[in-house]
């Protein structure tokens, strides 16, 4: 397969960004344009979204929650019926 080179304009910073992420992964800026490119044509779509990164608060919670689920604490359920559940929810204050 015969490679051309190709002229973008970007904005500065975002080329930084893409080559400091190109390099923690250990990949070329070019590749990861051509890959882009190659999921493009393939799927025909172009899809824009953005990872979900959790606020420092947020992100001590779901430590804490995934340390508790670890240990098999702070856990409920599983409820086989709506009845177990409300009794449940019911025992701990919550109406329902």
């Amino acid at each position: 397969m015969s490679q051309i080179p190709v002229t973008v304009k970007i904005d500065a910073d975002v080329k930084q960004q893409a080559q400091k992420l190109a390099q923690r992964l250990g990949l070329s800026l070019s590749s990861i344009v051509e890959n882009k490119l190659r999921e493009a044509v393939s799927e025909r779509r172009v899809v824009f979204e953005e990872e979900y990164l959790p606020n420092e608060k947020i992100a001590k919670e779901l430590d804490k929650i995934e340390e508790d689920v670890k240990a098999g604490r702070n856990l409920s359920g599983p409820f086989n019926t709506f009845e177990e559940l409300e009794r449940h929810l019911n025992s701990l204050g919550h109406a329902s």
